[in-house]
């Protein structure tokens, strides 16, 4: 508001929650994910561009998720841990907590009480496809070197996780798809 009311043009964007689906049968998933991780740990996950979740296909969950562990990103699907992140991230459900933003991923699992590797540069916290959005303060943004993953089943489901993420905190701000299929580039951005 200060910005727009102060007599010079200004730009603003409001949360950027990237989301990132990775469409099946895509030629290069290493590629895909170490880009995405790599985009994850920039400047400990403070820029708005950072991507916020990796949207995959729920048979492919294994490799693709062993690919994240070889790109040091720690990938947790164990509920327990994926909670104790969510408490320290936003304490009360719904606001970040300052004490984690720009910090790195091992203070943050020190501050969650989780032991992780030292050569870790971001955790992967699996969420349930049906708490996307704001049924999981996860979904949104997160200023710091933490992102989310979440299974689909069908093209059109990626596309629905990603825009109920961005419509929860994001929206108007950035989406990335990992395709070979132009048809489903142009669908994912129409929608």
């Amino acid at each position: 508001k200060s910005a727009y009311s102060s007599g010079h043009p200004a730009f603003g964007v409001g949360p950027g929650n990237v989301q990132t689906i990775f469409d099946r049968g895509y030629s290069d998933y290493r590629k895909a994910i170490a880009q995405t991780v790599l985009g994850r740990k920039y400047d400990n996950g403070l820029i708005c561009a950072c991507n916020q979740s990796f949207i995959i296909p729920r048979e492919m969950e294994e490799e693709l998720s062993r690919i994240m562990r070889e790109e040091k990103a720690l990938y947790i699907d164990d509920e327990k841990t994926v909670s104790q992140f969510r408490k320290i991230i936003f304490p009360d459900g719904g606001h970040i907590n300052p004490h984690v933003v720009g910090k790195n991923i091992q203070e943050i699992a020190r501050m969650a009480d989780v032991a992780i590797p030292e050569d870790a540069v971001i955790a992967v916290l699996k969420i349930d496809k049906k708490n996307s959005g704001s049924k999981d303060p996860l979904c949104g943004e997160k200023m710091c070197p933490v992102a989310i993953c979440m299974t689909y089943d069908s093209f059109e489901e990626a596309v629905d996780l990603a825009r109920n993420n961005l419509l929860y905190q994001g929206a108007g701000h950035s989406a990335v798809i990992h395709t070979d299929d132009e048809k489903k580039a142009e669908y994912c951005g129409i929608e």
